[in-house]
């Protein structure tokens, strides 16, 4: 068995190779249809290109420096979710495209090899390695390629949901194959039913076979317990995982402390939007975006705005008086998508039906709700009732991406002790929330996704949210 597996994970690697090059050299075929195209409808001022696209494909230089970024991050070896694997392809493909500049240009070969292609190329890689990476991995994993078999020590009723989420993630690609703890009996997870092995298995854990990772609930086992599963542990698996009993939003970015000392282990959690560096940066993007999207903005703005007037009355564009950054009150544009007498429809509603009531008070929001115009359903569909935002932006009230606006009594009655965070942050157009789930998440789970969002900022996560925003969007997943 522990053959098959070795070589089921090296067909994996070998595979995801094989595809690395397809989507290479594809890209780099789409690139000189590009590139030609281009030259031959602006000949007048983008320079002659005469190149072949078989002598593209003799530059063997080229993919190799993409494969040894790509090795370098560990995207062969190592499996991530799929926002950490996205983060690390495109971290390849840049720095990849930045050397290639490079030799190009040490190289002196400017004339031989067009930077416009090299540009093309690269934007097709960004798009198609990106897609295929999402599209391939969970089909190799349902054929068992790179799954890591996993064994479970310390497990505890109170983690079953940690559990499950990390065991269902098909990125990660691990398969349970049994679980030690305290207790005794049976536990279903997922799809499967396994008996929970006695403690006492931990010091003869080193003669279970065919394990790849071992992970530990820390808060399911002793402190000696917990030394003797990492002694056994590292003599039969390739990967030990430790879940720590501190259950916590701070998860990117916390890192081990560097300390040379025995016996000794300090975890380091980075604030990342305490830094003005990052809060400048942050500021900077949304500028930067905000004005890149304004002039295409206007135009359906313009539409969406007749239309809103024609539908029913009212006026076009409303403002909603919202908690911004340090606790300021600011008024935030939205497109009208409720009837001009949608708090009498609403308080009506409260009072004669208690299900209705009851899922005000979790959601905040009504299923199928009577108040939304048939234009305003449309437009919250796509979240286009939104648009009007970017003037938030421009104003510096609002983030392209952060924690969902929200009033003053929200805030007090369902933020508690974050609330301090949440008010460290400018409110955003879109979010966390926004783009996992919306209306079907209640409003305790969407406090935790604000701060975790509060907490774990960087400019790729923000970019990563924006990206998966559009995706949404397009699929129609808006608000009901």
């Amino acid at each position: 068995m522990r053959e098959a597996y070795i070589h089921r994970n090296y067909l994996y690697s070998f595979a995801l190779f094989v595809f690395d090059l397809f989507a290479y050299y594809l890209s780099l075929y789409l690139a000189y249809v590009s590139r030609v195209f281009v030259g031959g409808k602006f000949k007048d001022i983008i320079p002659q290109f005469n190149a072949d696209f078989f002598d593209l494909i003799k530059l063997f230089w080229m993919p190799i420096i993409l494969i040894m970024f790509i090795i370098y991050e560990g995207l062969y070896s190592n499996n991530h979710p799929y926002q950490e694997e996205l983060r690390k392809v495109i971290r390849s493909i840049m720095f990849s495209f930045v050397t290639v500049f490079f030799v190009v240009g040490l190289a002196k070969l400017q004339h031989s090899l067009s930077r416009l292609l090299i540009i093309f190329l690269f934007f097709y890689l960004l798009l198609l390695l990106s897609i295929l990476r999402l599209v391939i991995k969970p089909l190799l994993y349902r054929l068992r390629f790179g799954a890591r078999t996993l064994l479970l020590v310390g497990f505890l009723e109170e983690r079953r949901e940690d559990i499950e989420k990390m065991l269902n993630d098909v990125y990660l690609g691990y398969v349970l194959i049994g679980i030690i703890s305290k207790n005794k009996g049976f536990v279903n997870l997922g799809n499967y039913r396994y008996k929970l092995r006695p403690m006492k298995l931990v010091r003869r854990i080193n003669l279970i076979k065919d394990v790849h990772t071992v992970a530990i609930i820390q808060d399911g086992i002793s402190y000696q317990e917990l030394r003797t599963v990492i002694i056994n542990a590292q003599k039969i698996a390739k990967e030990i995982l430790i879940i720590p009993s501190i259950r916590t939003y701070s998860i990117l970015n916390l890192e081990v402390m560097p300390i040379y000392y025995p016996q000794f282990l300090i975890f380091r959690f980075k604030d990342n939007l305490k830094s003005s560096i990052n809060t400048a940066i942050k500021n900077l993007f949304d500028y930067t975006i905000a004005i890149i999207l304004i002039p295409f903005a206007a135009l359906l703005g313009l539409l969406i705005y007749i239309l809103v007037r024609l539908d029913s009355p009212g006026p076009g564009i409303i403002t909603h008086e919202r908690i911004g950054k340090g606790g300021k009150s600011i008024k935030v544009y939205k497109f009208r998508t409720m009837h001009i007498n949608a708090d009498a429809i609403l308080k009506d509603l409260l009072t004669t039906n208690e299900n209705i009531r009851r899922e005000w008070e979790e959601k905040r929001k009504i299923k199928n709700d009577p108040r939304v115009t048939r234009l305003g359903r449309f437009l919250r569909k796509t979240s286009l009732d939104e648009l009007p935002q970017l003037i938030n932006v421009l104003k510096g009230e609002m983030s392209l991406v952060g924690p969902r606006p929200v009033t003053k009594e929200e805030l007090e009655r369902y933020y508690g002790e974050f609330a301090s965070l949440y008010l460290q942050v400018k409110p955003g157009i879109t979010g966390f929330w926004q783009v996992s789930g919306r209306s079907r998440v209640d409003y305790e789970v969407r406090v935790a996704m604000d701060v975790f969002y509060i907490l774990n900022w960087s400019l790729w996560l923000d970019f990563f949210i924006l990206l998966k925003t559009v995706w949404v969007v397009l699929r129609g997943e808006g608000a009901h």
